[in-house]
């Protein structure tokens, strides 16, 4: 009876041993798996962002030579434009403003048939935010806008992803931004950020502007 009782003892501990190796042998089959498909995954989907990216540099600079074709040899955007990115896929994104969407060049709408370029509408044009942020740079010359805008404001620039004029305050509080809009102006085109500590180049060349998806 002892005898019986030991090999039923020694063939369950075997057992439990045998399913213990082989639940390790599954987990590292299952890691080595699943690691090389993340890393074959991710190699991949970085390849054809890059190559996304080349295409839409390529088409980008296309834009760029469409609207410089005038005789001042100086870029001269539409009404309908509202900037153009790149998103976090390598694409390129155009932007139209409204309420132009149907009254956009025909020979610009070829670009939007282009392989990985896709078209959004906004609200407001490229122009329309460009004359927005220059006449903050008028205001910050003069008093008392200019006083204020020192006191309380770090940087703006022109956001084409969000199609505003991003103005970044050293205190994002609701009473800097009352005062901003009191003494310096309220715009709808105007958005309010939390100062990033980072002075940005306030340039208008559109160049400059268009900037990246993150």
């Amino acid at each position: 009876m002892k005898n019986r009782s030991k090999e039923i003892l020694f063939l369950t501990s075997l057992l439990a041993v045998s399913t213990l190796v082989l639940w390790v042998i599954v987990s590292i089959v299952v890691n080595l798996f699943t690691s090389e498909f993340f890393s074959t995954h991710t190699y991949t989907h970085n390849e054809t962002r890059k190559r996304n990216e080349m295409q839409s540099i390529r088409t980008k600079q296309s834009i760029l030579d469409f609207f410089y074709q005038n005789d001042l040899n100086q870029a001269t955007y539409p009404y309908y434009f509202g900037g153009m990115y790149i998103d976090n896929n390598g694409n390129l994104v155009l932007l139209i403003a409204e309420p132009s969407i149907f009254d956009v060049d025909e020979n610009f709408l070829l670009f939007a048939e282009k392989e990985g370029v896709s078209t959004r509408h906004v609200k407001f044009s490229y122009n329309e935010l460009k004359a927005q942020s220059d006449v903050l740079r008028r205001l910050s010359n003069v008093e008392p806008s200019r006083s204020i805008i020192n006191e309380i404001v770090n940087t703006w620039y022109i956001d084409i992803i969000n199609n505003r004029v991003a103005v970044e305050l050293t205190n994002l509080n609701q009473r800097q931004i009352t005062r901003f809009k009191n003494n310096v102006i309220d715009s709808p085109m105007i958005t309010f950020r939390e100062s990033s500590g980072t002075f940005r180049n306030l340039s208008l060349n559109f160049l400059a502007a268009i900037i990246r998806a993150n």
